[in-house]
């Protein structure tokens, strides 16, 4: 996770789900992201779909 500023985006490299996570756990950690780019004041988010989480989270990052 990294705050590109100059960009104004909120990049995620990567993402990880913990053994036994729910299906909805890309949704919830999306609506937290969502919530750390206006804490930041930044204007987008960037998801990269690596990590066993990261494809559902870039999925839902373009829709």
């Amino acid at each position: 996770l990294r705050a590109d500023r100059p960009a104004s985006i909120l990049r995620v490299h990567a993402a990880y789900a913990e053994a036994g996570a729910p299906p909805e756990t890309a949704a919830q950690l999306f609506e937290e992201l969502k919530q750390t780019q206006g804490w930041l004041g930044l204007e987008a988010i960037e998801v990269t779909p690596a990590g066993d989480l990261g494809p559902a989270l870039a999925d839902i990052a373009v829709s």
